[in-house]
């Protein structure tokens, strides 16, 4: 039986596990996290990745993607009301790309620039003000990471982030490109965290989940979910408040 073939509830059972692996382990990621409202809110960034048209029902829909749009909206409502940076890193690839099925890679066809496939869903509602992020943008550019991409300029993402005093990463999204910029992020010195009530498709097996998950925290990534993201700039918010209130 192929994989298009199982049943939906095969699929269902499977993304269960996945979201009781990613809690089980999110309780361990946020034992050893440093203090994070010692900083200012104005400090920290949201970064979405890779959640374009065909990594949700195109030409390589990563599983359960469509169901993470909601909450990355309210991610994308919240940073958009504190006037946080919000950056969308997106594959744009040419058509030449080389990493793909017939040219010598894994891939098929995917977010060849300018075409649909390449679109942000309309569903994901993108804040005006948010910066984009071009990536494997070259034909022998795998372009996996966040870290890798450029804004018109160009500039890097790490340079942009640095421009404005960004000290935490809050990453998010689909496919292999949310390992690979957290790793990243961790290794440039970000305080780097993995939402993981808004992510799919890290890697595909649970045992697979499990240790992708384990190499990130062990490279120092930190794990959240909404709520917590929601208390840390608020508590933030408020330390700023008092601390401009004093004589």
């Amino acid at each position: 039986m192929s994989p298009r073939e199982e049943k939906p509830g095969l699929e269902s059972a499977r993304a269960r596990l996945r979201d009781l692996t990613a809690r089980l382990l999110a309780g361990r990621g946020r034992q050893t996290l440093p203090d994070p409202t010692s900083q200012a809110a104005a400090d920290r960034a949201l970064l979405v990745v890779d959640v374009q048209n065909d990594f949700v029902t195109g030409a390589l829909p990563v599983p359960g993607a469509a169901r993470i749009v909601p909450v990355l909206n309210r991610y994308l409502q919240l940073f958009a009301d504190g006037d946080l940076p919000i950056y969308l890193a997106r594959d744009w690839h040419p058509p030449d790309s080389r990493h793909r099925t017939g040219s010598g890679g894994p891939s098929p066809v995917h977010c060849v620039r300018g075409t649909l496939g390449a679109a942000f869903p309309a569903e994901l509602h993108v804040p005006v003000g948010s910066i984009v992020i071009s990536k494997g943008t070259v034909p022998d550019e795998q372009g996996y990471s966040a870290f890798s991409g450029q804004h018109p300029g160009p500039v890097s993402l790490r340079q942009s982030l640095e421009s404005r005093r960004v000290r935490t990463v809050y990453v998010a999204g689909l496919g292999p490109g949310v390992q690979a910029t957290v790793l990243d992020g961790c290794q440039l010195g970000f305080d780097t965290v993995l939402l993981i009530d808004a992510v799919r498709g890290i890697d595909g097996t649970s045992a697979r989940l499990r240790r992708a998950i384990d190499g990130m925290c062990r490279a120092g990534a930190r794990i959240e979910e909404l709520g917590d993201v929601e208390r840390e700039i608020a508590t933030a918010n408020e330390a700023a408040t008092d601390a401009s209130s004093l004589p």
